[in-house]
């Protein structure tokens, strides 16, 4: 699974290359956006997919952590028993 996550990884960095001339995180926010839209919005379905892997772990790293929820404004939900 990590292999595939980095492949996936390098190749949004080797995409962003192409594309625009630059690695992935020296693109300016909207041309990072166009790129992940074009992978989200993809006739390919593998590339679909690892956008969406990628998409949900760090979204599950991200709210895993208590700490940066004030951060991003994120509010947990109370559960009545």
């Amino acid at each position: 699974m990590r292999a595939k996550f980095k492949v996936f990884l390098l190749f949004l960095d080797l995409a962003a290359r192409v594309r625009f001339l630059r690695s992935f995180p020296g693109l300016a926010e909207n041309q990072r956006e166009r790129l992940l839209r074009a992978l989200f919005n993809s006739r390919f379905p593998i590339l679909r997919k690892g956008f969406w892997g990628l998409n949900t772990l760090t979204r599950l790293g991200l709210y895993g952590q208590e700490s940066v929820y004030p951060q991003i404004g994120y509010r947990l939900k109370e559960f009545e028993r």
